[in-house]
């Protein structure tokens, strides 16, 4: 028994402590384009279209089947406010994970009497204890980006009327995270819509 606890005694022991920080990038939900049905032909509705974005000071950067009934178009669309921008475009959220390590090791040779890193290197692991030390998760701040938006505008005869369909592409610079997906709120699809219908009504 004697030299049993002489040979406990004489264990080398070692203590390594790391921190692991882990991010994981969210994007915000997947929305569909907003859509909704005018009482009017489909050319005033090509046109009402037109003189909304025109008068948002949008530039057309292509345009298909312009005089036909069914058409699309795709136009650049600065912000009017740094406001709107915020209210249109969802960056999506981070989440950071940071975890704190302490791992105990031994050994029973002599020759890594006084050397922790030769236990650690080669001693035996006898204990291990994570704590959780940050489990938080911020939203990406769309002033830190320049944003660029394009909306694509849809026209086609429905049954009650003419159907428009408003999408967003959006640009992001920088791409940090590497994985960012930037997605639309439909709030300034919606806007749009409603201002289309009100040039309608007029």
């Amino acid at each position: 028994m004697s030299g049993i606890v002489a040979l406990t005694l004489a264990a080398c022991t070692a203590t390594r402590t790391r921190e692991f920080t882990q991010d994981a990038y969210l994007p915000g939900p997947d929305r569909s384009a907003s859509a909704r049905v005018f009482e009017a032909s489909p050319a005033a509705v090509r046109e009402a279209v037109r003189d909304v974005l025109a008068r948002r000071g949008a530039e057309i950067v292509r345009i298909d089947d312009p005089d036909a009934e069914e058409t699309a178009l795709l136009a650049q669309i600065p912000w009017p406010s740094v406001a709107e921008a915020r209210e249109a475009v969802d960056l999506g959220r981070v989440r950071r994970v940071v975890t704190h390590t302490e791992r105990s090791y031994r050994s029973w040779s002599p020759l890594h009497f006084r050397c922790d890193s030769c236990v650690i290197a080669k001693g035996t692991l006898t204990g291990q204890k994570t704590v959780l030390v940050e489990d938080a998760t911020r939203t990406l701040d769309p002033d830190r980006y320049r944003i660029e938006a394009r909306v694509e505008a849809r026209i086609a005869p429905a049954r009650s009327g003419t159907r428009a369909v408003l999408g967003l592409e959006l640009e992001v610079d920088p791409r940090d995270p590497p994985d960012l997906l930037p997605r639309s709120t439909g709030r300034l699809e919606g806007a749009l819509l409603d201002e289309i219908e009100a040039a309608l009504l007029r």
